[in-house]
């Protein structure tokens, strides 16, 4: 097939940064199906941003971050982790996505201390961007199984998931936040919900000139009636000055550019009038209109 190009009047002109393969694997026909998608949803700019996990050359990161398998839970971890971790090549990531008028990107998994470490391991590949993400606390995995919540303390566990977001910004290591909010996974609200966390973690992200994604997937997953992040973190980001981009987090070709049109009308609903697009991690502003 043909590299990805949508044609002139072929729809609302908007982005998709935020996708992945690892459900059908690194070939041809599995990622035509995403393209096809994204064409038919009149994606103009399309690109993926696989786990870091699933290439062995960034295994290092992990070491010692997922917590021990001495517990319960850390066998789980591990078993789960060790599944699929260091499954494909970057070599073979970027054979496969290179000259198909996409972005290629990845989407990094931020442990606190891995600022040196991650700039080695990503330096050699000319990439387009790196989206951050913590998925991890303090070797705790809390967006994979809903039961692992039990017991815990909710307003600490935001807390330390805005601490390690912010510490990730803080790095430099990584263009774009992913899904600020998702620590919001499973409808575990703090109270008092934490603004102060979230206006420092704003002025980080504007001063280092990282974007915030709009990540709509929570909302086709059921997970929250809102995109990714909630209204109330949106605003802040608006006021204090943090860019935007888009991605609609598909893992299956059905969910390319899902709802990425209405998530550009959520941006607008905070204030904003442009997000960012990338090419070799260099942003470029563009009118959302």
């Amino acid at each position: 097939m043909a590299a990805f190009v949508i044609m002139a009047g072929g729809g609302i002109e908007v982005l998709d940064y935020h996708n992945h393969l690892e459900k059908g694997g690194l070939n041809r026909q599995w990622l035509d199906q995403f393209l096809e998608q994204a064409r038919a949803r009149g994606i103009s700019e399309y690109g993926f941003a696989e786990h870091a996990y699933l290439f062995r050359e960034l295994l290092p990161l992990y070491e010692g971050n997922i917590g021990p398998d001495s517990t319960p839970l850390g066998r789980r971890q591990h078993e789960w982790f060790y599944a699929k971790a260091g499954k494909w090549s970057l070599e073979d990531y970027f054979a496969l996505l290179e000259n198909q008028g996409i972005k290629i990107g990845l989407e990094l998994d931020w442990f606190p201390g891995n600022n040196k470490l991650a700039r080695e391991l990503l330096a050699p590949w000319p990439w387009d961007y790196i989206i951050g993400s913590v998925h991890w606390l303090d070797g705790w995995v809390y967006d994979v199984w809903e039961d692992t919540w039990q017991g815990r303390d909710t307003n600490h566990a935001w807390d330390r998931y805005l601490e390690i977001v912010a510490d990730g910004a803080a790095s430099g290591c990584f263009d774009i936040l992913g899904h600020a909010d998702a620590i919001k996974v499973y409808g575990c609200y703090p109270n008092p919900w934490p603004e102060e966390g979230f206006v420092k973690l704003a002025r980080t992200l504007a001063a280092k000139g990282i974007a915030a994604e709009i990540n709509t997937a929570f909302r086709y997953r059921g997970y929250s009636p809102n995109f990714c992040p909630d209204p109330q973190v949106l605003d802040i980001f608006f006021r204090e000055g943090v860019a935007l981009t888009f991605g609609s987090d598909a893992h299956y070709p059905e969910h390319a550019g899902l709802f990425q049109a209405e998530a550009r009308d959520y941006a607008r609903s905070s204030g904003y009038e442009s997000c960012l697009s990338f090419k070799r991690r260099q942003p470029v502003k563009r009118a959302l209109g």
